[in-house]
């Protein structure tokens, strides 16, 4: 099994899903996307979209590339420069504060570290 394939079963299996009614939703057999879960078949692009926004999760996360904590702060940082260079008034205000929340949230959960 890959790292891809494994994680396919996990989020099935944490929806409490069947192989087949995730195969309904993409639009293929349950065959097929057995195959996906088991490594013995890769999915195209247009099937990893599905699969992404079904989970509601980002593609990275569903071959392996999670953020860690260090270079996710390291993002809001380089994010925050670049609203101060742009914005200003409530707007920087705003998103500031969404950045914020997003910071405490990573310190917060468990989020894989390097």
């Amino acid at each position: 099994m890959t790292l891809f394939s494994e994680t396919l079963k996990k989020l099935r299996e944490q929806k409490g899903l069947k192989q087949q009614d995730i195969a309904d939703v993409l639009g293929i057999t349950q065959r097929a996307y057995s195959f996906y879960e088991t490594g013995r078949s890769e999915p195209s692009l247009e099937i990893i979209r599905k699969i992404a926004d079904f989970y509601n999760i980002p593609i990275d996360l569903l071959v392996g590339r999670y953020f860690t904590v260090k270079n996710l702060l390291s993002e809001i940082q380089r994010i925050s420069k670049i609203l101060h260079t742009r914005y200003d008034g409530d707007l920087l205000d705003v998103s500031l504060e969404v950045l914020q929340m997003v910071q405490n949230w990573a310190i917060d959960e468990t989020i894989p570290c390097d």
